[in-house]
């Protein structure tokens, strides 16, 4: 056997294995990144909510505004909060929003819907804290963009892979 023709075998067998494996990546993200996003969400949210009831029941103000502001900043989890006779939620965002009645809340329950304006979809859950409604919600548009990025990525990925197979093989 000559020693071209191995090490172009070699060569030719490492692309497909490297293109395999990169497709197979790609699709993993693309059908299940939203799915797994959403379970680990479901699982924190009302953790959130048992930690934000005691904040509330114990009347920690500071440190309900401080942990309110860390999920905001370090996991992009906004939490409302809205008395029983009020019509606005107060928020981290600095400031209200109107457009809940509080008639139409379920407590403990998820939601995907779209925003009125920016159609982008959110992930929410509402619960009843004495006489308290709290909404934890985190936008899933973000997602898609992840999506494009990790693609991007396992394509270069792909490129370097082949280009140091295609150097070894040699």
């Amino acid at each position: 056997m000559k020693r071209g023709s191995l090490s172009t075998k070699i060569f030719i067998y490492s692309a497909l294995i490297i293109m395999i494996a990169m497709s197979i990546s790609y699709t993993i993200s693309i059908f299940f990144l939203e799915s797994h996003f959403i379970s680990e969400r479901k699982e924190e949210f009302p953790k959130i909510a048992r930690e934000l009831e005691y904040l509330i029941l114990n009347n920690k103000k500071l440190d309900l505004e401080n942990y309110i502001k860390n999920l905001k900043e370090k996991k992009d989890i906004t939490v409302l909060i809205m008395a029983e006779g009020e019509k606005k939620w107060v928020n981290n965002r600095g400031g209200s929003g109107s457009g809940f009645l509080i008639e139409n809340l379920e407590s403990k329950k998820f939601f995907i819907k779209n925003q009125r304006l920016t159609e982008a979809k959110i992930l929410l859950y509402n619960e009843k804290i004495q006489n308290r409604w709290i909404s934890i919600r985190t936008s899933l548009s973000i997602l898609n963009y992840y999506k494009k990025e990790i693609g991007c990525f396992n394509l270069l990925g792909a490129f370097i892979a082949i280009f140091i197979s295609l150097i070894f093989a040699k």
